[in-house]
């Protein structure tokens, strides 16, 4: 998942007609190998999400043969929150996939699972599907309701491991989520970019070899750049102490970064 992240998610392969990089326009044997190319991305996709679902599937079988829960509970929400990322991050996935269908039958699997064994890790794996499925392509008219949901399950997790750091980041993550969409459909986005910047804050104040402050320095400039703009859209309050920490944080960030997506944002 991570090697398919690394180099294809995120990447445009379905716009074949980007000129290379001399400016001219690609010849047609180019733009058969780019469409070959994607193709064989696509094949290698459904590969593994073949191979995720087989295993999802192992481990249910193995849990009702009476397998120890912890550790097979575990193994089943890594892999079921591994499928989910896959489905709803890779931008080279089939045209055709229901991302959200694919994903119902195994986040209700795991909201049956998860509360016989109380386990917080299993829990953290089902709040992060829960906001992979939220946030999938072809949302509902629940879509709202449904990443308060995660948003929820991350609390749970949190209160029954406080000491956990990623769940703080994850959270953060789904506020973000939830407040950019609550303020683009002209809600309240307050409450939840305040809560994402906390979230975030609790995280970085960890130890330093326990988190990685990349993507939530990343993201807490850009949750207080979009309460800044509802602020200021919505006359709720004075936007510019906001704006000045965003933009300091992404100006030290790019000081820092080796990566490509600081200048982006």
């Amino acid at each position: 998942v991570r090697e398919l992240r690394r180099h294809y998610v995120g990447k445009r392969f379905v716009e074949y007609r980007v000129s290379p990089a001399d400016g001219r326009e690609p010849s047609e044997e180019e733009l058969q190998a780019r469409q070959d190319e994607l193709q064989a991305l696509r094949d290698d996709l459904e590969h593994l999400r073949a191979e995720l679902e087989e295993a999802i599937e192992a481990a249910h079988r193995s849990m009702a043969l009476g397998a120890d829960p912890n550790r097979v509970g575990r193994v089943l929400g890594n892999v079921s929150w591994m499928l989910g990322e896959v489905l709803r991050k890779a931008s080279f996935r089939h045209a055709a996939w229901n991302v959200r269908g694919m994903l119902r039958p195994h986040l209700e699997a795991l909201e049956r699972v998860e509360p016989r064994y109380k386990d917080a890790m299993l829990l953290f794996r089902l709040a992060q599907l829960q906001e992979s499925y939220a946030l999938s392509p072809g949302g509902a008219a629940t879509w709202v309701e449904e990443i308060e949901k995660a948003v929820s399950t991350y609390s749970e997790v949190i209160r029954r491991k406080p000491a956990f750091p990623p769940a703080y980041y994850w959270r953060g993550n789904a506020r973000y989520a939830l407040g950019c969409g609550r303020a683009d459909a002209g809600l309240d986005a307050r409450t939840p970019l305040e809560g994402a910047i906390a979230d975030y804050d609790r995280y970085l104040a960890r130890p330093p070899e326990l988190v990685d402050p990349n993507y939530p320095r990343l993201y807490r400039a850009l949750s207080r750049f979009r309460l800044a703009e509802w602020l200021r859209i919505h006359r709720q309050g004075d936007p510019v102490p906001h704006l000045t920490l965003a933009l300091s944080e992404l100006d030290a960030i790019r000081e820092d970064e080796t990566e490509a997506w600081i200048p982006r944002a």
